[in-house]
């Protein structure tokens, strides 16, 4: 008897890893460190402090996430260096595996470079300029992704437009060697009243 190949997605810390998939329980991603309309945090950021990074950090572990996404895009700063430290010292304050958040292939880079286990990427979308770049970096260190069905960062109008991109994503993610259980979909479904 044949066994399906193992879909599941595995994201791992220094000394944790987290099952991702279908049959398992909701994983609960902690999106504060972010610095997109968080002036206090920001400013932080832009003196070179991790601070208030760090406590969002354990206080989103400490309300139950279980991966954290890494967010370092603040203009004027060197974000590659900022994503660098960032990575290195949460990965080393807390257990939960990160996710390496950031449009900029270098700083994508920094993060993973630096990382101690197995990171999701946030994200890729259909953005001719950046989209190989990223395939090629979950490639090379072995992450997971999140694919954005976006075309050149618009929005689609209809679903069946989003399912021809994410399609279209899946099929150039699997042409770089990454199979069913290093992709994830987010589908950007908005609320009603957007």
């Amino acid at each position: 008897k044949r066994e399906l190949a193992d879909s599941n997605m595995y994201l791992t810390s220094r000394t944790k890893f987290v099952k991702i998939g279908h049959e398992q329980p909701t994983v609960i991603i902690g999106e504060r460190i972010n610095p997109t309309g968080r002036k206090v945090m920001a400013a932080e950021l832009k003196e070179g402090s991790l601070s208030m990074v760090k406590r969002d950090a354990l206080a989103q572990v400490n309300a139950g996430a279980q991966v954290l996404d890494v967010n370092m895009g603040v203009p004027g700063v060197s974000q590659v260096e900022l994503m660098r430290e960032a990575i290195t010292q949460l990965s080393m304050l807390v257990d939960a595996p990160l996710c390496i958040d950031s449009t900029d292939p270098k700083v994508i880079e920094a993060g993973l470079r630096y990382y101690p286990g197995r990171a999701l990427i946030n994200s890729v979308s259909d953005n001719p300029q950046t989209k190989q770049q990223i395939f090629d970096l979950a490639t090379k260190y072995g992450a997971a992704i999140i694919i954005l069905p976006l075309s050149e960062n618009k929005l689609p109008k209809t679903a069946q437009e989003r399912l021809e991109i994410a399609r279209q994503l899946i099929l150039d993610a699997k042409m770089h060697r990454l199979n069913d259980g290093d992709i994830m979909l987010d589908a950007l479904v908005l609320t009603v009243s957007t």
